[in-house]
């Protein structure tokens, strides 16, 4: 599992956009596997508390993309190098 990093604004969170931090996002993934690079996606942002999710996995394929990075994010936070 790969996970896009950057200065997204975390300090000053209210300055920049949520769209221009998306577009940093993509910006990243492009240039690390390129502009015709076919694959999947989820989005998840939040706004005021609410939490949207988009996606363009069928909801069987969304569930278990989603448990898989949610437990390797917690296999990756508990284990020591």
């Amino acid at each position: 599992m790969k996970v896009v990093t950057g200065d997204f604004g975390k300090d000053r969170p209210t300055e920049i956009t949520l769209v221009s931090k998306i577009e940093r996002a993509v910006d990243k993934i492009m240039q690390e596997v390129g502009n015709n690079t076919h694959g999947t996606f989820i989005l998840l942002t939040e706004t005021d508390g609410a939490i949207t999710m988009s996606s363009d996995l069928g909801a069987e394929d969304f569930n278990y993309l989603l448990d898989t990075v949610k437990l390797n994010t917690l296999l990756t936070a508990t284990l020591t190098e």
